[in-house]
């Protein structure tokens, strides 16, 4: 008895572009901010939105130290606090992992069901009381 076929689809992981921008240094201001806590928090608000519009899903917030030149006396360190955000990227045409997907008939080829050419022909299987009854009667005779 043969196996029927297995057909595994290959499920690929998803494949996200990033777009890294600097954080908001100092609130904007806005008439009813008073604080610069609701300042930074408009201007952050603001950013999400813009992204969040755009397809961009906010990941983290990152701080890196980089050393710049200061002056004539060398270098100094400076933090820069960057948001990371990323949105799914359209799959690769060239992908060896992406599925195809399959293509529609045209309409002026319609489809034929599948016809069985031969009958599918079945040895009956007696049943047991069958069976039976004509040993039993072989025996009589």
């Amino acid at each position: 008895m043969q196996c029927p076929m297995r057909h595994d689809i290959i499920s690929p992981r998803p494949i996200y572009e990033y777009d890294v921008i600097p954080a908001p240094t100092r609130g904007d201001r806005r008439k009813g901010l008073r604080t610069d806590d609701e300042r930074m928090a408009y201007a952050l608000t603001e950013i999400f939105n813009r992204m969040g519009a755009e397809g961009w899903e906010y990941v983290r917030t990152d701080t890196f130290t980089s050393a710049s030149r200061a002056d004539v006396t060398g270098t100094a360190s400076r933090d820069h606090t960057l948001l990371v955000f990323r949105r799914m990227a359209a799959p690769a045409a060239s992908s060896p992992r992406s599925i195809p997907r399959p293509e529609a008939l045209p309409e002026s080829q319609p489809v034929e069901p599948l016809l069985l050419t031969t009958p599918v022909q079945t040895d009956p299987i007696p049943s047991t009381d069958e069976a039976v009854m004509n040993s039993v009667r072989a025996a009589v005779t």
